[in-house]
């Protein structure tokens, strides 16, 4: 099924009584990104699956709403000179690139 950007949808369902969350997603990055963690053995089971769709149960702990960082100037050039460094020295392994890959996405 091919559907628009603004049709592939994700709702994420939890409320405060029970442990877990329940994510239905159209989205094929989430569902690689869930079935990857799933296969690292992540407490991620697969409910239901259908045409280009997926529900998948996972511990609320998981769920994270995350608002981008608000940078001063100062800190921005503060970042790009020590990045700047790291990359000089070809030394990363400081560096999580996880976070800086990290775009604001809900879910981590």
């Amino acid at each position: 099924m091919n559907l628009s950007n603004y049709e592939r949808e994700t709702v994420i369902t939890y409320n405060q009584e029970e442990k877990n969350a329940v994510i239905y997603t159209h989205d094929p990055a989430l569902i690689r990104k869930l079935d990857l963690s799933a296969e690292n053995g992540e407490a991620i089971t697969l409910l239901r699956q259908g045409d280009g769709w997926r529900e998948y149960e996972l511990s609320k702990k998981c769920i994270k709403v995350r608002f981008p960082r608000k940078l001063s100037d100062e800190q921005r050039a503060e970042l790009a000179s020590r990045m700047k460094a790291l990359r000089a020295d070809g030394d990363l392994s400081e560096c999580d690139e996880d976070a800086a890959a990290d775009d604001g996405e809900v879910l981590s």
